[in-house]
């Protein structure tokens, strides 16, 4: 059976789109940082890299002057709202701030919190916020859960 021109030509680009897909992932450009492949060791995560602990010693090293200056310069990811339906319209939902246990209002309360105190930030995504906390919490946009160094 013979092919036709388009159908030849067709054939070949998916050949390629396939081959060019296993050499890519094979490279590691499947998603995969620079930092990752370049450091076998398990050092944790350097600043600016997408995770969902912030630590002082990556606050220290971004050389911020508070403690929402250093989440909006490492983690911005963290204080990206979420649309929601709430009485047939559609509202913006931003993240809450829980310090130490208790809640102390949205992202505006990290301008609140000194630098030097934080121990560690945890970012925790709304489904698993109201498995912590309950249907009730107010963690529709997340939770940016604040532990300071005064705690332990």
């Amino acid at each position: 059976m013979s092919l036709t021109f388009k159908q030849s030509r067709i054939r070949a680009l998916f050949g390629f789109v396939l081959v060019s897909t296993a050499c890519a992932s094979s490279a590691g450009w499947s998603g995969e940082s620079a930092a990752l492949r370049d450091n076998p060791s398990n050092d944790p995560p350097r600043m600016g890299r997408a995770s969902d602990v912030l630590t002082a010693n990556e606050l220290q090293l971004a050389n911020v002057k508070s403690t929402a200056d250093g989440v909006r310069y490492t983690r911005p990811e963290f204080l990206r709202s979420t649309l929601m339906v709430a009485q047939g319209s559609v509202v913006r939902v931003g993240p809450s701030v829980v310090l130490n246990g208790g809640f102390i209002g949205g992202p505006e309360a990290l301008e609140t919190i000194p630098l030097g105190v934080v121990d560690e930030i945890r970012y925790i995504r709304p489904s698993q916020a109201h498995d912590v906390w309950g249907a009730s919490c107010q963690c529709a946009g997340g939770v940016i859960l604040i532990r300071t160094k005064r705690e332990r």
